[in-house]
């Protein structure tokens, strides 16, 4: 996902790979999509009914991810996904990760 490989996010989902896996940091592929900026994959994702939600163990969500990367389309596609916009990673809310630097 962090690389933006469409085909193989394609035949994984396919073959039942598992849109929420999780790594060590509990970052699923679409933290990853989001902080790279891919939107094709992350919209793929969301598609697929991946967790939008979805929280790493510092609690940083895919919205913090976009904005920290500052991606705004990644931003926009979440919010348009309805993903969770009053989050706080580490204390730290959306808007001081850069929300408004994010969206014109």
């Amino acid at each position: 996902a962090s690389e933006g490989h469409v085909a193989v996010l394609k035949m994984l989902l396919a073959t039942g790979g598992d849109k929420d896996a999780r790594d060590f940091l509990e970052a699923t592929p679409l933290h990853y999509a989001a902080k790279n900026g891919q939107a094709v994959v992350l919209q793929m994702l969301l598609d697929a009914g991946a967790d939008k939600d979805a929280k790493q163990c510092n609690h940083a969500t895919l919205l913090h991810a976009a904005c920290e990367g500052g991606h705004e389309l990644a931003v926009h596609l979440l919010w348009g996904a309805e993903a969770d916009m009053e989050a706080i990673d580490d204390g730290v809310d959306i808007l001081e990760r850069g929300l408004d630097v994010c969206l014109p």
